[in-house]
């Protein structure tokens, strides 16, 4: 295990099914994978080895969280140290967020395969350009570290945080400022919201699992990251020209825009998946409080709008695009 840590100094180590190790030794694992450093060996003259050492970034899968498998043991809690130096962060079944019009299966065999053919391009390419930024390592650290605390106080900005809670926060801004780099080096054909929206999606999905966030505000981020996940690929937009017989995949809803501003309609089906298991009840009051959801009726929580495309007007839960810049509080 150390070898393999080493192996993988300042890059990322995907292992997987964490979850398969054993109960017994899963504690020691993760403390002695992202502790950084291995044991003090001595060589055969009884002289002290080199320690091995490392700093990595690990992506672990697992069908259950640390703290769930490490429940299995009896009197066994999990710490602090263990829930910062890996993350639990649920996903359910949401791994494939957009299979571009393939299933799911083929998606993932395509991208493998893929994976196969191209790689070893990106990263040289970014520590050259990361090189080229500054003329001294340490101004570049310095650079570094100044993105990373900006970021970090952008994503824990009003939110009450546990001193690990913010160590977790820190290492999600420095991924975040990597991944921002590779954009401006032309590595990451994404735009710079799509990044920031993808991590603040990472860090509410963890602080979901480690903090008391009451249930309003939990169908709020449901709704708000469903909408962030799914817009391009479970949306039809009703103003756009869409060929004969184009389907829309589990159609959630439909965008329609009115006086320049966003509106997703949402089909009851659509509303209930977005809630993601919180009370749909609770979430259209907290969605009235902030504003977000457009009503005709005070006593009804949808509102009719006219689909072109099937010639009818339907009832629907149209919530505003205000909500995509809503700062997680309530």
């Amino acid at each position: 295990m150390e070898a393999t840590a080493a192996a993988h100094n300042d890059n990322l180590l995907c292992l997987d099914e964490i979850g398969t190790c054993d109960v017994r030794d899963i504690r020691k694992v993760i403390y002695d994978l992202f502790g950084g450093t291995g044991k003090a060996r001595l060589n055969k003259n009884s002289e002290a080895q080199q320690k091995r050492s490392w700093r990595i970034v690990g992506l672990s899968t697992g069908e259950l969280s640390i703290a769930e498998k490490i429940s299995e043991e009896p009197r066994h809690t999990t710490k602090a140290g263990l829930k910062v130096r890996l993350l639990d962060i649920a996903i359910d079944d949401n791994v494939i967020m957009d299979s571009h019009g393939a299933s799911p299966s083929s998606f993932v065999n395509s991208l493998k395969e893929h994976c196969g053919q191209f790689y070893g391009s990106a990263g040289p390419i970014f520590i050259e350009q990361l090189i080229a930024l500054e003329t001294t390592p340490t101004e570049l650290s310095a650079r570094v570290k100044k993105s990373v605390n900006e970021w970090e106080n952008n994503l824990s900005e009003s939110i009450n945080l546990e001193s690990y809670q913010k160590r977790g926060i820190r290492r999600l801004a420095l991924i975040l400022v990597a991944g921002l780099l590779a954009r401006d080096f032309g590595i990451l054909p994404f735009e710079k919201a799509e990044l920031v929206l993808a991590i603040k999606h990472i860090r509410d999905a963890w602080l979901n699992d480690v903090l008391n966030i009451p249930e309003d505000i939990k169908g709020l981020l449901a709704i708000r990251n469903f909408i962030i996940r799914y817009r391009e690929s479970r949306f039809l937009n009703i103003h756009s020209h869409h060929k004969a017989g184009t389907v829309i995949r589990d159609l959630a809803g439909y965008i329609k825009i009115h006086n320049n501003q966003d509106f997703y309609l949402f089909t009851d089906a659509g509303f209930l998946e977005a809630c993601g298991g919180c009370s749909s009840k609770i979430a259209i009051t907290a969605l009235k409080k902030l504003g977000c959801l457009h009503t005709d009726d005070p006593n009804r929580a949808k509102s009719r709008h006219m689909i072109s495309s099937l010639d009818k007007r339907l009832r629907l839960y149209a919530i505003k695009g205000e909500i995509l810049e809503w700062d997680g509080n309530a």
